[in-house]
Order: structure tokens, then C-alpha cells, then sequence
């Protein structure tokens, strides 16, 4: 299977690439900001067999892909501070991207990471089916923005009801790669 991750270098895609290698049928096809950093950890861990590393800009209609993974996001809330309202056009110029692909290509999966965050500030207790979202339209916080662009993204995949897109939303991630000195572990 090819499979095309988008974000490659984030924690749940390392932990995925990590799967996805050690199964061996698979071709992955990593798209990322930084090429050399990504293929030193992939070195590092031994994977390099089945793994092509691209840069983002060459993300084209044209590859032959199974599968997409979109894990582009914000695990660290310090970066989420500083990235403030730019987070709504980096969540949709990724998510576009792919959705670019399932037009031109419609048999192809599309897997898009979301977060438990696209339900707002409602964590009194665990989320479940019929939990609603609480968004801030006032947009106190960089967290807002943040949750607006996941639930804009998942809106979109709702209404394109003809390709196969499921939102995964993730309320908290553990690895190995973790970055200690980051903003946040879990």
C-alpha cells in the first residue's frame, strides 16, 4: 500500500511511521518542512527501506497514493500561543491539500488527525457520542482558533459524504519521541 503522511515529523506520525515500517508492506511517502531532519530520525530508527521523504511543495495530484494521513497540527500548546489565528490557514492549506487529491483521485483514503479540542472547553467529563462542541466565538485564546479550525476541516469532510474521510480525533498521545523540554507531554 503507498501511503502518503502529511506532517511526517509530528509525534503521532512517528509513531505511525514506526508501525507502518515494521510491518514492511508498505510504502511510505513522508511529507514534511524539513527533509533532513525527518531522514536522520528515520536513520536513527532504522526504517529507511520503505520511506521517501518529500518536502510539502511536492504533494502533487499526480503520485499514486492509497492512503493519506494528515497529522499536521499543534501538539505543543507554547507553539499554539505563538501561532495564534495562522493555525485556521495552516489546518486548511493541509486539509485543501489533501481533499485537492480525493477530487483528482477518488478511490484514495483520507485520514484526517483531529483533536479532542474540536469540542471547545467542555472537559467536565470524558467526551462521548453525544457531546457538543463549545466554541468561543469571541476568540479569547489561541486555543479557540484552534478549535474552530479543527471543526471547520471536519465540517468540510461531513459534507463530502462521497470520498472516504474519517476524522480521528485524539484526546491525548504518549510516545517515545516525545520532546520533554515541550510545553506539554500528554
Amino acid at each position: 500500500m503507498q501511503i502518503a503522511i502529511l506532517g511526517a515529523s509530528s509525534q503521532i506520525a512517528k509513531g505511525l511511521i514506526k508501525v507502518f515500517a515494521k510491518q514492511g508492506n508498505h510504502h511510505l511517502q513522508l511529507f514534511v518542512r524539513d527533509k533532513l531532519v525527518l531522514k536522520k530520525w528515520i536513520e536513527d530508527q532504522g526504517i529507511e527501506k520503505n520511506c521517501s521523504i518529500y518536502h510539502f511543495d511536492e504533494f502533487t495530484t499526480n503520485l499514486k497514493i492509497d492512503l493519506i494521513i494528515n497529522c499536521v497540527g499543534v501538539g505543543d500548546p507554547g507553539k499554539l500561543v505563538r501561532l495564534g489565528a495562522a493555525v485556521l490557514e495552516i489546518t486548511k492549506i493541509f486539509d485543501d491539500l489533501a481533499l485537492d487529491y480525493l477530487f483528482n483521485n477518488p478511490d484514495t483514503k483520507y485520514i484526517f488527525f483531529s483533536s479532542g479540542a474540536v469540542y471547545g472547553n467542555i472537559f467536565s467529563k470524558p467526551a462521548d457520542a453525544n457531546s457538543q462542541a463549545l466554541v468561543n466565538l469571541n476568540f479569547r485564546s489561541p486555543a479557540d482558533f484552534y478549535t474552530l479550525s479543527k471543526l471547520y476541516s471536519e465540517g468540510k469532510h461531513r459534507a463530502l459524504s462521497d470520498f472516504n474521510i474519517v476524522d480521528l480525533r485524539v484526546f491525548s498521545f504518549i510516545s517515545d519521541d516525545f520532546d520533554i523540554n515541550g510545553d506539554f507531554l500528554i
